[in-house]
């Protein structure tokens, strides 16, 4: 006799976007991944790049904001790009994840283009007495940051190099 799990019950199963997940996956040996595990990249290709398209679009005012709520913190903002990095890098290793590496090519620049936007820049940083300390750091709407949201985002961008470097220069 089969035991229900809280997903049978419940009608659906819980997804939940793991960095870590898509960075574990991208470290498999091409040709290992079994249906199981192409079945869970796509799913969480899925939800980073729904996650890439929303947060290009939080912030502002009014009804967007209402919608599409507000910016995710520097932390979060990064993560989105961990992730689709270490996904890109396993589509382009595996063949059977091969047809979403332009999709998650193009969410990753974007992703990438909202942290450097997001990052303080010279001239925000010198209303601060330490300007060197807030330069290109990655704050939230209140003006609060801490460790994670400066390594995660550092971290995104500079996985983000080898898809721009598979960018023909214009």
């Amino acid at each position: 006799m089969k035991t229900a799990t809280r997903d049978d019950v419940e009608g659906y199963v819980l997804t939940y976007p793991d960095h870590w997940a898509a960075y574990g996956l991208a470290e498999l040996p091409p040709g290992s991944l079994g249906d199981a595990e192409v079945d869970y990249a796509r799913r969480l290709a899925g939800l980073f790049g729904l996650h890439s398209r929303l947060e290009s679009q939080s912030g502002g005012e009014g009804l967007r904001r209402l919608m599409r709520g507000e910016p995710a913190s520097g932390a979060g903002l990064g993560t989105i790009g961990e992730a689709l990095a270490a996904l890109w890098r396993l589509s382009r290793s595996h063949p059977r994840l091969g047809d979403l590496s332009d999709d998650l090519a193009e969410r990753l620049r974007c992703t990438a283009g909202r942290t450097v936007e997001r990052q303080a820049n010279a001239s925000e940083a010198a209303r601060f007495a330490r300007p060197g300390l807030v330069r290109s750091a990655w704050f939230t709407e209140d003006g609060y940051t801490q460790m994670d949201h400066v390594r995660h985002p550092l971290a995104a961008l500079l996985a983000t190099l080898p898809v721009l470097e598979t960018q023909p220069r214009e």
